[in-house]
């Protein structure tokens, strides 16, 4: 390899610099030989001089340029500082990417160094970049071409060969930022938000909806977000973009008068650079007054930058927003930063798993036993749990079995502009078909109790169990006992309803004992006796063990009137009972009922199950002393 110094040279190797490789290049243009480059950029030479001193780093770079000479088909050139690159003259790709291997593997070994008579052995990290047949003129761009080379193999972790394909990314990378740019500064121009459904699997319903931000390039077309948006990131534009999605979904969720609907949210996603930007929660406030939008039905999903992680100001910024009944969501909940090390210190209101977690979980045992666990972290810290990237009903069957409290996929629609939202504000108000094949399924709870699919137990339903054990075994006075664990159940689940029917004669049931929530009227239930020889309601329980309905739509016509005539004050529309056997005979029936639409989870089924067994295990405590009579329990009632 030639190494001789001439004018223009750098006079500390002893090696040409970058106007002799124009010169040379000056040459290769004029005739036909073809070239090739091999590039590389020594990373931690600023570290060795820190720790060295200049006298090591120059020594490394000399062993470096010495070692290199043994590639002697090649001249070697130093384009600036730490940065060298070797030209090829009519030599195979293939064998300059094999140069570029072998000196990979050299750096992955120390440089032995003599600096003034002392050897000291050097580790040093190295970026390596080829550059194979180019469609421009090198002679004119070669500083570019080569920058853009290392940078390509910087990002990508390994040697990357530019070639004239790479060359035409990185122009149209360039030009992609600078029309994305033109845009955002000129109002906002060839962008868009729509909107994705958030599903509440208890109503079957929709609940909220996620503003996700759209943007069409004039020369690309319609760009990928995560695309775009970390090109605002990069270019310091995303403060812009971030208000001016926020201002849109408030002026839209206003306009529609989804503010106005039970439980409505929208959700919007915010970037951890955001929240450093000064006054950042000043700009929410106004956006929200401005358009007149309720604090509570607004949601901001997280996403941390990884150029920017959670720090300090991150969280005070989350606590003055949630002072102002705003809520927050961590989203992509599970992967990388956003994981279990955030929940302690971050006081957000709902977690967002990544929808990694939901491929394949309807096969995956693993996967839903993670979710499993993923999802009683949440309601441990008081946190909802939404599971993104549904697809199929398979899917959505099993994170709702685990846990999650809302949904969101393509199940239930991709994301869609304002004008289709408008258009399907039914959806928040009447049941999604997908669900009704759930409504309509009767159980066979035998089986389902006992099979391998069975719900696993929680340790928050552990621990409701326990307290009503300990209620069995603390209390005295069995009618006592048996209150204070409808009470303890009753609350926990958030039913209207809790009630205990046992069997006055051989077909008569009575209304022993009930629960009733705050707020639900009187605790006369839907009605006081029941007719096993005439009532829909115990055929029913004797046919399949159980009763469910998460509309009283579903039940049969006779049973369905019969609660209407019964319940005048509440509306009863989803229902669950279970009878109390012992050896194989009714002794009466437990249940839960609501004023809403419910599908019931199998923790609730279970916790009902066990109910019957605490009354049974009660009634046997109590065979020394009579339990209370309808009239004395109606005042216990009260």
């Amino acid at each position: 390899m030639k190494r001789t110094l001439q004018a223009g040279s750098c006079l500390l190797c002893d090696i040409p610099g970058l106007d002799r490789l124009k010169n040379d290049l000056c040459h290769v243009c004029t005739c036909t030989e073809t070239v090739c480059f091999l590039c590389y950029d020594i990373e931690t030479l600023h570290r060795v001089n820190r720790a060295y001193g200049r006298c090591t780093g120059d020594a490394l770079l000399e062993a470096v340029a010495e070692w290199v000479g043994r590639f002697s088909d090649g001249e070697l050139y130093r384009v600036e500082g730490d940065q060298f690159c070797i030209l090829f003259r009519n030599v195979e790709l293939k064998r300059v990417r094999q140069y570029a291997d072998e000196l990979e593997l050299r750096f992955g070994q120390p440089w032995l160094l003599t600096v003034e008579e002392r050897e000291i052995s050097v580790f040093s990290q190295v970026i390596i970049a080829v550059l194979g047949e180019l469609n421009c003129d090198i002679r004119l761009e070669v500083r570019d071409l080569l920058d853009q080379a290392i940078e390509l193999s910087r990002k990508n972790h390994h040697i990357t060969v530019f070639d004239a394909g790479c060359d035409k990314q990185s122009r149209d990378h360039v030009r992609l930022q600078v029309e994305l740019k033109s845009d955002i500064l000129s109002g906002m121009r060839g962008f868009d938000v729509h909107y994705q459904p958030i599903v509440d699997p208890s109503t079957s319903t929709w609940r909220g909806l996620e503003a996700l931000c759209r943007w069409t390039s004039p020369s690309f077309g319609p760009i990928p977000p995560d695309r775009f948006i970390q090109e605002a990131e990069e270019m310091g534009l995303i403060h812009i973009l971030g208000d001016w999605v926020l201002d849109t979904a408030l002026a839209t969720c206003k306009r529609m008068g989804l503010d106005e609907l039970d439980g409505f949210f929208v959700s919007v996603n915010v970037s951890a650079l955001q929240m450093v930007k000064q006054n950042y929660v000043q700009t929410v406030l106004d956006a929200v007054h401005r358009h007149d939008y309720p604090f509570h039905r607004l949601l901001l999903e997280i996403t941390e930058s990884t150029r920017f992680p959670f720090g300090e100001v991150t969280y005070s910024v989350i606590e003055a927003l949630r002072s102002t009944g705003i809520m927050l969501a961590l989203d992509d909940f599970g992967t990388g930063y956003s994981g279990f090390s955030y929940l302690k210190n971050l006081p957000t209101d709902i977690l967002k798993t990544d929808r990694d977690f939901v491929r394949d979980i309807e096969t995956d045992t693993y996967l839903q036993y993670f979710y499993f666990v993923m999802s009683e972290t949440a309601h441990a810290n008081q946190m909802k749990l939404i599971a993104e990237g549904v697809e199929t009903r398979a899917q959505l069957r099993s994170v709702v079995k685990n846990g999650a409290d809302l949904i969101q996929g393509y199940l239930f629609g991709k994301p869609m502009d304002s004008p289709t939202i408008e258009s399907m504000k039914d959806n928040f108000t009447v049941p999604l078909e997908v669900f009704s094949e759930w409504m309509t399924d009767m159980v066979d709870f035998k089986h389902w109790i006992h099979s391998q699919d069975a719900y696993k137990i929680t340790p928050s339903l552990f621990g409701l169990q326990s307290k009503c054990i300990d209620l069995i075994l603390e209390q005295e006075d069995p009618e006592l006992a048996i209150h204070r664990i409808l009470e303890t159940v009753g609350t926990h689940f958030k039913v209207n309803h809790v009630y205990v029917f046992l069997r006055d004669e051989s077909t008569i049931f009575s209304n022993r004992y009930e629960w009733c929530a705050q707020g639900s009227g009187e605790s006369k239930h839907l009605f006081q006796r029941v007719d096993g020889s005439t009532d829909g309601f115990y055929d029913l329980l004797c046919e399949n063990e159980i009763i469910i309905a998460t509309n009283a739509s579903q039940l049969p016509r006779n049973l369905r009137e019969r609660l209407e005539q019964g319940n005048k004050q509440d509306t009863i529309q989803s229902i669950v009972a279970m009878p109390m056997k012992q050896h194989g005979e009714i002794l009466g029936f437990v249940g839960f009922d609501c004023g809403s639409e419910r599908r019931w989870v199998p923790e609730e089924l279970i916790i009902l199950h066990n109910l019957c067994l605490f009354c049974l295990i009660i009634m046997e405590k109590s065979k020394e002393r009579p339990l209370c009579g309808p009239e004395r329990c109606m005042g216990c009632r009260k």
